[in-house]
């Protein structure tokens, strides 16, 4: 049995659990009255919980409440009441003046700020709070004045800059905001991130918006101004970069370097950014200028294999190709490589000579030597091997040798079992097997590499895998798929008269087939291959209109939208296709690149 002590506690703890949750009651209610605007009932409940609990909380919903409702002199009451509660909150201050402003009196509303800046005291917080309370209420003059007499009492302990700077961009007055930033970086070059951060939340890092043509004019000021300083000039190469002004970067960047002889350390790092972003020819001047320096540069070789790179993938990404060029880039790679020796840098200058001999120069034999001259270079990490080795099974592939290029990619496959290498091998021997005609092994692979961590593989290895089921079973022939594959195979090889003909003959054959989707993106290829855009984007409009619905539909949109943005030079059309890829096919492999790229034309700030 309880006790009379025992009986009282558990009462005392009903009492105090009623009462928390009427409290909790009161607060629901105030809140969703509060939210709904009705604002009477909201001010009963906000009324009974200041009553019992006079926090800032409670106090700032009953405040607005009574402003809704226009009871400026019941809101000028709160606020000297809450005063006694809180005295140095500056908020109250602010509140208590405002309610004359309200009701049309701003002669006293002025009145009363002018007593409030009058009286700032040289404390931070203070002044900060103040000046934030007037920003609430958009009285961005009165907090200028706030942090201004602040400056003055605080004597170069605090000065204010970016709290200035912040008003001044409210105002739109964007050379003065640059004025305040610029003069905080003159005081302190240690800002520089803390002042780009700030700016990032502005539109100064939007091209040609007038607090960015604002920023680049003050910053060439200064930086004629002050030649011994560096800061600037660093902040404006940041704002090029900001909005992908590559060669204006650049230039500032030279010049930097020139400076401060640094021996081009800066501008191979920016050429590593401008390679990444794929910003070929930019980056191959930034890369020929430190080799221009000599090999007194530490830079100077990893500079010289840098720009041989950018030039093999300016060639990959497209464009017209000049055969002096092409024998002027393996004359380059062999002088580079007879200079540094073989090692495991100068093995990737030979793997991308061998590519350039193989599938542009269509000099297979040569190129296959090059390959293995590159997989005999000592030294090699086993990872770069196998990529090479990869390659080197493509170009047998490409040369007709179909069970060499098997044997290669099973090498690879075994030794990076459980590794993105692997998955890539695996993939490629499964295509060997479908172009052989040996569609179940084929099938058996590529249905493994579904699982594959690599998702841009496992989504190949699907898409393969519905062709192969589509159009092998039972009741259907497999003569159209082994034609189709055939294709495939040819287009690989650049046989590409013989690869048409292969698929005009399924045309023929087998009209309305269900291949016929696949057969355009096999058109497409054909169309990259011979650098003919225009062509190229007819095939993939044709499966983005015909065939909206079906598996290669997102992947033809997102290809078209990279030619027009790479190749056609129409950047409002990518932009709306990669929009399509975002809005209509959202779990597509393509979204996330989509969304990137969409962002990136559109000019935001990645």
């Amino acid at each position: 049995m309880f006790g009379f002590r025992q009986i009282v506690c558990i009462g005392f703890l009903m009492v105090l659990s009623a009462l928390g949750s009427a409290q909790t009651t009161d607060s629901q209610l105030a809140a969703h009255y509060y939210q709904t605007e009705e604002y009477e009932k909201a001010l009963l409940y906000y009324n009974r919980l200041y009553n019992k609990q006079p926090n800032s909380s409670n106090y700032n919903y009953l405040y607005k409440c009574l402003v809704k409702l226009e009871n400026y002199e019941g809101a000028r009451k709160l606020a000297k009441r809450h005063r006694k509660v809180d005295p140095i909150n500056q908020k109250v201050l602010v509140d208590f003046g405002r309610t004359y402003g309200l009701e049309g009196n701003k002669k006293q509303q002025d009145k009363e700020f002018k007593k409030l800046i009058k009286s700032v005291s040289p404390n931070y917080q203070i002044i900060s709070e103040l000046a934030s309370s007037f920003v609430e209420i958009k009285q961005y003059q009165r907090a200028l004045e706030v942090y201004e007499k602040g400056r003055s009492l605080m004597k170069g302990t605090y000065p204010f800059n970016t709290e200035i700077a912040d008003i001044y961009y409210l105002q739109e007055r964007y050379e003065d905001m640059t004025t305040e930033l610029l003069n905080l970086l003159e005081l302190n070059p240690g800002y520089l991130k803390t002042v780009e951060g700030l700016l990032n939340k502005t539109s100064a890092n939007e091209k040609d918006s007038p607090s960015n043509k604002a920023l680049k004019k003050g910053l060439i000021q200064k930086i004629n101004q002050k030649p011994n300083s560096t800061v600037f000039s660093e902040m404006l190469i940041w704002v090029y970069m900001q909005e992908s002004n590559w060669k204006a970067a650049l230039v500032q960047v030279k010049a930097l370097d020139r400076r401060l002889g640094e021996d081009g350390r800066r501008v191979f790092n920016l050429a590593q950014t401008l390679s990444n972003n794929k910003e070929y020819s930019v980056a191959a001047d930034a890369y020929n200028y430190v080799v221009k320096i000599g090999r007194k540069s530490q830079y100077y070789a990893d500079s010289r294999i840098g720009g041989l790179m950018v030039r093999f993938d300016q060639l990959n990404a497209g464009g017209q190709i000049d055969s002096t060029e092409l024998t002027q880039l393996i004359s380059d790679f062999d002088e580079t490589v007879d200079l540094f020796g073989k090692n495991a840098a100068t093995a990737n200058l030979l793997q991308k000579k061998a590519n350039v001999q193989c599938f542009y120069q269509q000099e297979l034999e040569k190129g296959l030597d090059t390959y293995e001259e590159a997989l005999s270079v000592p030294g090699v990490p086993a990872a770069q091997l196998a990529e090479i080795k990869l390659e080197y099974g493509d170009a047998l592939l490409a040369g007709g040798y179909i069970w060499d290029a098997s044997l290669v990619y099973g090498q690879v496959d075994k030794g990076f079992k459980y590794d993105y290498l692997g998955e890539k091998a695996k993939f490629k021997s499964s295509k060997v097997h479908f172009y052989t005609g040996n569609f179940d092994l084929a099938k058996a692979q590529l249905d493994i590499l579904k699982g594959a961590t690599t998702k841009l593989i496992a989504n190949d290895a699907m898409l393969l895998s519905v062709i192969i089921t589509d159009n092998s079973t039972i009741d259907t022939t497999t003569a159209p798929l082994k034609l189709f594959a055939d294709a495939d195979l040819l287009i690989f090889q650049n046989r590409l008269l013989d690869a048409r003909q292969k698929l005009d003959s399924i045309k023929v054959e087998y009209p309305g087939h269900a291949l016929e989707d696949e057969m355009l993106l096999l058109r497409y290829e054909m169309a990259m291959k011979e650098r003919e855009f225009e062509k190229a984007a007819s095939f993939l409009s044709d499966i983005k209109n015909l065939y909206p619905t079906d598996i290669l539909a997102d992947k033809a949109i997102y290809r078209l939208a990279e030619l027009y943005e790479n190749q056609l030079g129409d950047l409002d059309k990518a932009k709306e296709l990669y929009q399509t890829i975002i809005l209509d096919y959202q779990d597509s492999l393509y979204a996330t690149e989509s969304r990137k790229r969409f962002r990136k034309l559109r000019g935001d700030n990645l």
